[in-house]
């Protein structure tokens, strides 16, 4: 999706054994987003699954994981709002070097000096982040421009410092999520997964489109408080 490209909608997708899943530029002076991405699951590519450059995006309802460099890469700033979505990256290729997660604000120019790129918003809630590297989220900041960011409701591996109250909240980290079966890209929260009511309807109401119900169709409001991640556990 190149630059100025907006209104873009990807529902009930599945993109999967590529390169790069989806690749989004930026977008702008639009009062409207580059890409609205939901119910959508992107798998197994050998470098990332979503790459946003000083883009706009919303993701709801979504399911990346298993890629060789990133599963959602958010580069030189932009907007971006990801609620209920799990990122799973369990790339066993080769040797991945790059967290599933990478937030930035800059690029570097044929002189070495970086330019500044304003992320003005990078919001997660109700989310997942996880994979099989010891660091999972890189926010790659510099104080040249805006870095904003705020994780709510998530869980996902990382050495970061999650005490401060403006960029996190109620996050847990570094629970291992038991998945029912990464190996087969089944990302679903297994009987005793930490995932299971640890979200907030607060994401939900918040949400750009209605929420109530998983990427699989299961409802999120039928029991308190719903699941993070894409999938609501239900009990058979």
């Amino acid at each position: 999706m190149q630059a100025g490209s907006t209104d873009n909608e990807i529902s009930y997708a599945i993109i999967k054994n590529g390169t790069i899943g989806l690749q989004v530029d930026s977008v702008t002076n639009s009062s409207n987003p580059t890409l609205r991405l939901s119910n959508t699951t992107i798998n197994n590519m050998g470098e990332a699954g979503l790459l946003a450059e000083d883009a706009w995006v919303k993701a709801a309802n979504c399911v990346i994981g298993n890629c060789g460099v990133s599963t959602v890469y958010l580069n030189k700033g932009g907007n971006y709002d990801f609620r209920h979505c799990t990122m799973g990256n369990f790339w066993m290729y080769n040797v991945r070097n790059t967290p599933s997660l990478v937030l930035n604000n800059y690029s570097i120019n044929n002189n070495g000096d970086p330019i500044p790129y304003n992320l003005t918003n990078a919001y997660f809630g109700n989310c997942v982040i996880y994979g099989n590297e010891f660091e999972e989220i890189m926010l790659d900041k510099k104080d040249i421009a805006l870095f904003n960011y705020k994780f709510e409701n998530c869980l996902f591996r990382t050495q970061l410092n999650i005490s401060d109250p403006i960029y996190y909240s109620n996050c847990k980290k570094n629970k291992d999520p038991l998945f029912v079966d990464y190996t087969t890209f089944n990302l679903q929260p297994d009987t005793l997964s930490p995932l299971i009511k640890a979200g907030s309807y607060e994401v939900l109401n918040g949400s750009w489109i209605d929420l109530s119900r998983d990427i699989k169709g299961n409802s999120r409001i039928s029991e308190f408080p719903p699941d993070l991640g894409a999938y609501q556990r239900i009990e058979r």
